[in-house]
């Protein structure tokens, strides 16, 4: 079976964004069979994600049923991807 710590390549050097990456080629985290994905552009603050969560709970899911990934891999709040990057 995949998991994503088989997927994950903390020494991936594939775009430019990995060059001050706090965390290079980041999956996402969450039960790898979940019934929803949330997508965000980029990796979510501590904050931001708590306060994502909290709405999702008000919502009526439960969070720890959902799998959260970002569309750029490597978190990095010194460079902006372009459009082509996304």
């Amino acid at each position: 079976m995949t998991t994503t710590s088989t997927i994950r390549n903390p020494a991936c050097t594939l775009c430019r964004m990995s060059q001050t990456a706090d965390m290079v080629c980041d999956i996402g985290f969450g039960p790898p069979k979940a019934k929803v994905m949330v997508v965000s552009k980029m990796a979510n603050s501590r904050e931001y994600q708590a306060a994502l969560e909290a709405q999702l709970t008000e919502l009526g899911l439960d969070v720890s049923e959902i799998y959260f990934t970002q569309v750029i891999k490597c978190k990095t709040f010194e460079i902006n991807a372009t459009n082509t990057e996304v």
